[in-house]
């Protein structure tokens, strides 16, 4: 799976009870960006940042997650209410787990209505969509135990395993931010030397995204998280101007020098550490890099002159279920155009219509929440 391939910060000293705007908008925009690049081979996807760059959306996601769950919950732990900030995180871990279980079986569902409809099999045969029917019980105990996933709808079992440790990262962030990193990192380090991951079951293998490698990046966002209500961060000159030789470079390199050096890409990538389930250790520079250079040259408040501002805005106020409808809106893409093998002309309008779908997915969502506002001041 993919996910945002850009990272806000612009609102550090901004109160922690808060939402900060400029977070939505970089995960509403994270989402859009998720359901383009999931729709397989179309050609809109060929202009989205992760052909750009060495790392993609889900760096992003990931960061996004743990800035989040700082902002939400940090005041508990700083506060030393333990008690309610742990109950609240298990509110969300519950809403995360139902809602992945419940996009997993729909997924499945489907796949196999599809595979029956078009009369191409072959479409259970990857991914892990057909073990339901060759090992149906031990599929759905994969399932629900999260040691079963579909690709591509792989991301929230992470952010569930994540929220469950939050406790103990907010606990340690409020009493040593350093220490916490530190111990992050040292796990990380431990994780890819000695190949570390939870397996995976019935089928074989391991987690896509390794979680113990993506912590690390769950858990910089938690640092941030905690760094905001602190004074403005500043970044040295001299950082900065690394951050963006460092992009423009990679951007050079992944693009193959813009179309004029075929090939370019699948040189350098064999000597380099890009390995997108482990966490490659490029792909955690590379999503730094390119987080400076949009934190240090205030590109947030430049979108916000922009009608694609308030619509990202407000897909990323409704994160989850957009996240639902754009898997789905995705794996029905890419088998309908793979099926009747279908031209660029209709990967412009499926993605336009899904674009559009999203932005009036998130309208009633908003409205339906403030409805419910409305409804409890009023009893």
């Amino acid at each position: 799976m993919t996910a945002p391939e850009i990272c806000p910060l612009k609102s550090l000293g901004a109160k922690p009870q808060q939402r900060v705007d400029e977070i939505d908008f970089w995960r509403g925009l994270a989402l859009i960006i998720i359901f383009i690049n999931h729709f397989q081979g179309n050609v809109v996807s060929f202009v989205t940042p992760k052909n750009y760059g060495f790392s993609d959306s889900a760096e992003a996601f990931v960061f996004l997650s743990g800035l989040s769950t700082s902002l939400a919950y940090k005041k508990y732990f700083s506060g030393f209410d333990y008690k309610n900030g742990c109950i609240r995180i298990l509110r969300q871990v519950n809403k995360i787990y139902t809602s992945h279980i419940i996009l997993t079986i729909i997924a499945i569902l489907f796949y196999l209505a599809l595979s029956h409809a078009i009369k191409i099999t072959e479409i259970l045969d990857v991914e892990g969509r057909g073990s339901i029917l060759n090992k149906p019980i031990e599929t759905i105990v994969g399932i629900f135990s999260l040691t079963h996933q579909l690709g591509y709808f792989n991301i929230l079992p992470l952010y569930v395993l994540f929220l469950l440790i939050s406790p103990v990262l907010l606990f340690l962030g409020a009493w040593n931010r350093w220490l916490m990193i530190f111990l992050s990192l040292s796990i990380y380090i431990l994780a890819r030397l000695f190949d570390l991951n939870i397996p995976s079951w019935p089928e074989k293998g391991t987690w896509y995204f390794n979680p113990l490698a993506w912590q690390l990046l769950f858990t910089l966002g938690v640092f941030f998280g905690f760094r905001m209500g602190d004074s403005k961060l500043h970044i040295a000159n001299f950082i900065y101007n690394l951050a963006l030789i460092f992009t423009l470079i990679a951007a050079i390199l992944v693009s193959n020098a813009f179309g004029t050096i075929p090939g370019l890409v699948d040189v350098i990538g064999q000597g380099i550490d890009w390995d997108k389930s482990q966490l490659g250790l490029i792909r955690l520079i590379d999503f730094l890099a390119l987080a400076c250079v949009i934190y240090n040259s205030n590109i947030s408040d430049k979108f916000k002159t922009m009608k694609l501002y308030q619509s990202a805005k407000m897909i990323g106020r409704n994160g989850l279920l957009i996240y639902i409808i754009g898997s789905l809106l995705s794996a029905g893409g890419t088998i309908i155009k793979e099926a009747y093998s279908l031209t660029y002309f209709f990967d412009i309008l499926y993605v336009a219509f899904g674009m559009k779908l999203l932005h009036c997915c998130a309208i009633m969502s908003d409205k339906r929440k403030s409805l419910y506002r409305d409804n409890t001041i009023k009893i």
